[in-house]
């Protein structure tokens, strides 16, 4: 019987190994980075974890007119030279919060474009 129990116990070690994405809940969120502004911005993020989440938060600014006038844009430049849109809104009329997974490690360009509001954003990786 404990023969069966290691045997199952290294199965699942190494089926976590193989599939990270399907295994997170095991590996712990370690904060690189959280910064906030009001317009764009641009930093270079060293990620040593083979999975990421980016959790951004956007809070419009007060209408204009009586219209909610704002944009929020982040692009990832991956190590590869690869650009990615993972979130891009406008016209919010409240404040919106959502995340965004990534995997792979490396340096990643986090690029942030935006007008009429604040944002607040937090990179985390999984080790």
């Amino acid at each position: 019987m404990k023969i069966l129990g290691v045997t199952i116990g290294l199965l699942i070690v190494l089926m976590c190994s193989i599939s990270l994405s399907s295994c997170s809940h095991e590996l712990e969120a370690h904060k690189i980075i959280e910064w906030q502004g009001t317009g764009g911005d641009v930093k270079r993020v060293d990620i040593q974890g083979e999975q990421w989440a980016v959790v951004w938060q956007f809070s419009p600014d007060t209408p204009m007119l009586g219209q909610y006038i704002n944009v929020f844009n982040i692009t990832v430049g991956t190590p590869q030279g690869q650009l990615s849109s993972i979130v891009s809104v406008a016209n919010l009329s409240q404040v919106t919060e959502s995340s965004y997974n990534g995997l792979g490690q490396g340096t990643y360009q986090f690029t942030i474009n935006s007008f009429g509001g604040a944002w607040y954003l937090t990179i985390y990786e999984y080790k």
